[in-house]
């Protein structure tokens, strides 16, 4: 990685008398994107802030600006993004807020009907091994016993991978898809069956089936549920927005700062009821 230059107060670069500091490129800069080669983001920014602010420069001279159908394009941006940024803010509430583990769970046993497998899921251990040594001797070690994790730490050549991989439940249809003939084996073996050993791009592997959750059964509440905390947040992001909407609607409605006028006879006013999801603030 690069060496970032000096201090945050460097003047980077210099367009009509408008400065680039370093630390206006560092807060634009995505902070993946500079880890990897700071000197190169900034080059890279510098040109793109010095491009735009060259052909902003012309727009101006030309006059653009004053143009009134870019003024209103301009003004209507204005307004999506403060409009945005209002429903981002009672967004951040609703995400602070969170959801709480015993609220997801309510949800699942109330809506068990909604979870059910539609396919059968498996559960296995896949080692792959530098040798066939090394794979014969991984699935001798399980066939006297011996623990997974100590077998994948001796054997594997991912062993957290291994672990982590054994502890999860996979649809049939793309259980160990990566490897063909492992796909192919799993259907076919039993509960705590070894398959045989099998050579793939040079490596040796073999997967021993641990447990089977069949079409139509219910999946264990850990299995899904990540799932509904982040449904039931999008969720309740939706009804504050909505809440939202509708309460600065009333609070405008009796300040008598809306007047709505029929859509078949302009200028009249009318009593009808107004659809607060798509007559007010819209969700961007």
């Amino acid at each position: 990685m690069g060496q970032e230059p000096g201090n945050s107060d460097n003047v980077l670069a210099e367009v009509q008398g408008k400065k680039l500091t370093l630390e206006e490129v560092r807060h634009e800069i995505p902070g993946y994107v500079y880890e990897r080669d700071s000197l190169a983001s900034i080059r890279d920014y510098r040109v793109h802030w010095v491009n735009r602010q060259i052909l902003l420069a012309e727009a101006k001279r030309l006059d653009l600006d004053r143009n009134a159908q870019i003024r209103k394009k301009m003004l209507r941006a204005e307004e999506d993004i403060l409009t945005a940024a209002l429903l981002d803010m009672v967004h951040q509430e609703a995400a602070d807020e969170g959801i709480s583990l015993q609220d997801a769970q309510n949800y699942y046993e109330n809506h068990r009907d909604q979870f059910i497998l539609k396919e059968k899921h498996v559960r296995y251990r896949h080692m792959i091994t530098e040798t066939m040594t090394a794979s014969q001797n991984a699935k001798n070690a399980l066939m006297r016993g011996n623990s997974w994790e100590d077998v994948a730490n001796r054997y594997s050549v991912d062993p957290a991978t291994a672990i982590q991989n054994s502890t999860q439940f996979w649809p049939i249809s793309t259980a160990a898809s990566d490897y063909n003939s492992m796909h192919q084996f799993l259907p076919l073996i039993g509960i705590t069956e070894i398959s045989p050993i099998q050579v793939e791009n040079g490596q040796f592997h073999f997967v021993q089936l641990r447990e089977v959750r069949g079409e139509g059964e219910h999946p264990d509440l850990d299995w899904v549920l990540d799932h509904i905390r982040e449904w039931l947040l999008v969720e309740k992001k939706r009804q504050n927005i909505s809440a939202y909407k509708r309460n600065l609607y009333l609070k405008a409605e009796s300040n008598n700062e809306v007047r709505l006028y029929d859509v078949h006879n302009p200028g009249e006013t009318t009593e009808l009821p107004v659809n607060l999801e798509s007559d007010t603030l819209t969700s961007h």
